[in-house]
């Protein structure tokens, strides 16, 4: 609650509330790009950064993996 936030010396001023702001969007962003790889839906051109980060991560998590299952098959 709100003494985690006191304690983290997040203040409710304009600055740093933009901030929080900003970094919900960019991690949100980020999880649907992610989540948009996984379930095999294309790459949605334009959308944010944050989002083309998101999808790329995800891609190249898959990549590992497969290369990984298939020194064992």
């Amino acid at each position: 609650g709100h003494d985690a936030r006191a304690r983290a010396g997040i203040s409710a001023t304009g600055s740093r509330e933009d901030g929080r702001i900003i970094v919900r969007e960019t991690i949100n962003d980020f999880i649907d790009g992610q989540r948009d790889c996984k379930e095999g839906i294309e790459h949605k051109a334009g959308k944010s950064e944050d989002y083309d980060r998101g999808y790329a991560a995800q891609y190249e998590l898959e990549q590992v993996n497969n290369e990984r299952t298939k020194g064992h098959e």
